[in-house]
């Protein structure tokens, strides 16, 4: 039973017995304090954090307007409700101006229980909304790519440090000003035709111009912009030194050729093999550039905010007859997210469970999330196991695991669902599906025991992804889950839940109502925990075919 403390500021002894017996309707393990003045009331505020705070609004010598203010001075995140005999219209708007949630006639006390449940879910809602504020501004703050938020109107709005770093402009300078203001003048018209892209609805683009730093020089930047709202979001990379060897390689190919040209004059038939030689140097030399360009253009377009990646693809799992997702990240935000993607008649829904957690491994998700739809909606690829092939190449490349032994990358269970046929293909990089079927029962299919990314330069080409077939019937289940669940310690007897012992619960679960199973998963996790440390982020997503 959960524990709720309740501080009554209240006078008459008789009001604050009606109100514990009204609140006794509710399910809770209640740890009361009572005070019946200002003195007695802050006294306690000193010494007792309640999670809900009922006030009287006229006390002898002290009201409720001067109690919430001293409640907003010392616990300013503990919600009050006012309980008063009579409250006029105007002393109502006051109250609730001064920070009050709600107020309770001592008349009609039997809507007290709900008003306290109302206020808890709205005091929560806003702790929530302000955790994921905060860890908004961290992503901003902490990231090395310059970051700007620009109005409709092309007049920016805010910039990150590194934006201010790279440049040299301080917000100060740029505050108002338009984001084609410092655009190379021979690079206007193609800005403007990017920026013009995105006020028409087109979701993501990319390009790379000239931007004039605060010494006056032109920095070359490579852009990714999308549209949220009324906003812009534009994410840059200064590319001026790849820019410089890219000119310096053009440069050298020039001259190379000219010597090619002259010497070409002095040779004759007998030496014209070696003029063949130095050109196909030369025809080298070129696609190697090429090669490189395409390398680098296929680096991370975008870090999107976490919180809307996941509501668009709710949106795209309710294509199902039902679905649940059990997302818990260890630390607001996570490096293991469910993905959707709806083609045609096919469904595609990924469970990836990234390197780490937190900041670094919520921007190795959204990698993955940006890779993984340009795969299937640019490039056309639909097989899973070509996905995932695809997904490894370019989470290789992305990160330059060949060169810098960085071992950082994803696990992976990928499914394209037809909706059309009743039939799954799926595909596993270090991770298994889990099925249920009334006729058949509970199945698990094993995925590749390889991982997405990671330091492969050995063995990267032998590197490969098999799949598998099922025919389902209307009314099956499947289940994705990251290792962060059944990785979880005991909070007595410090033992994990193992994947053996999870695998027994889905099969539990997937016997009981549809509604009922994220509920179940979910208790049997919190009672696992306890009061331990949640040690990794933690997902399991359910669908009901």
């Amino acid at each position: 039973m959960r524990e709720l403390k309740v501080l009554i500021l209240e006078d008459q002894e008789s009001d604050v017995e009606l109100a514990k017996y009204h609140l006794s309707t509710l399910d809770f393990d209640y740890t009361f304090e009572v005070a019946n003045s200002q003195l007695t009331f802050l006294d306690t505020l000193n010494k007792f954090t309640p999670d809900i705070i009922l006030s009287d609004f006229k006390l002898d010598g002290y009201d409720g307007v001067r109690a919430i203010e001293h409640c907003n001075e010392f616990l300013p995140d503990v919600p009050v409700i006012i309980v008063t005999g009579t409250l006029g219209e105007e002393l109502a708007v006051e109250i609730m101006k001064k920070g009050a949630y709600d107020f309770v006639l001592k008349n009609n006390l039997s809507n007290l229980p709900l008003a306290v449940v109302k206020t808890l879910r709205e005091a929560n809602e806003k702790k929530e909304k302000q955790k994921a504020l905060e860890q908004t501004n961290m992503l901003f703050s902490v990231s090395v790519d310059m970051i700007a938020i620009v109005g409709k109107n092309g007049d920016f709005i805010n910039v990150n440090e590194s934006f201010e770093k790279i440049l040299g402009f301080s917000k100060k300078d740029i505050s108002s000003k338009n984001i084609l203001e410092f655009v190379h003048p021979e690079d206007v018209a193609i800005s403007f035709q990017q920026f013009e892209k995105l006020k028409a609805g087109v979701p993501i683009v990319n390009f790379v111009n000239r931007y004039r730093s605060l010494e006056g020089n032109y920095i070359w930047l490579e852009w990714n912009a999308q549209a949220k709202e009324d906003l812009l979001f534009f994410i840059a990379r200064d590319i001026t030194k790849r820019k410089q060897q890219e000119e310096e390689i053009l440069k050298l190919n020039n001259e190379l050729e000219n010597k090619v040209k002259e010497r070409t004059k002095e040779l004759s038939d007998a030496n014209r093999l070696l003029k063949d030689e130095v050109l196909e140097r030369v025809m080298i030399s070129r696609k190697l550039q090429e090669t490189h360009t395409e390398i680098q253009d296929s680096i991370n377009y975008a870090k999107k905010i976490q919180s809307a990646l996941l509501s668009r693809y709710d949106e795209c799992l309710k294509h199902f007859s039902s679905h649940f997702a059990y997302w818990k990240p260890k630390s607001i935000v996570s490096g293991d997210i469910y993905w959707c993607q709806k083609v045609g008649n096919y469904i595609f829904v990924a469970g990836i469970d990234c390197t780490g957690h937190g900041v670094p491994g919520a921007m190795m998700s959204m990698m993955a999330s940006s890779i993984l739809n340009k795969i299937i909606i640019t490039s056309g690829i639909y097989e899973p196991k070509e996905i995932l092939y695809h997904l490894d190449g370019a989470i290789i490349d992305v990160l330059n695991q060949e060169n810098n032994q960085v071992n950082d990358g994803m696990d992976m269970s990928l499914c394209r669902i037809d909706i059309k046929t009743n039939q799954i293909v799926f595909a596993g990089a270090n991770q298994s599906l889990y099925y249920y079927n009334n006729s058949l029962g509970f199945m698990v299919f094993k995925g590749n025991r390889v991982g997405i990314g990671g330091y492969y330069s050995k063995n990267r080409l032998v590197k490969e992804f098999t799949q598998e077939i099922i025919k389902y019937e209307s009314g099956d289940y499947i289940y994705f889950t990251s290792d962060g669940y059944y990785s979880q310690f005991h909070h007595t007897t410090g033992k994990m839940i193992m994947k053996s012992r999870f695998i027994k619960l889905l099969e539990d679960v997937s016997k009981k109502t549809f509604n009922e199973q994220q509920k179940h998963i979910d208790k049997y996790f919190v009672d696992w925990k306890g009061n331990e440390e949640q040690i990794d982020d933690v997902m399991v997503i359910g669908i009901q075919l």
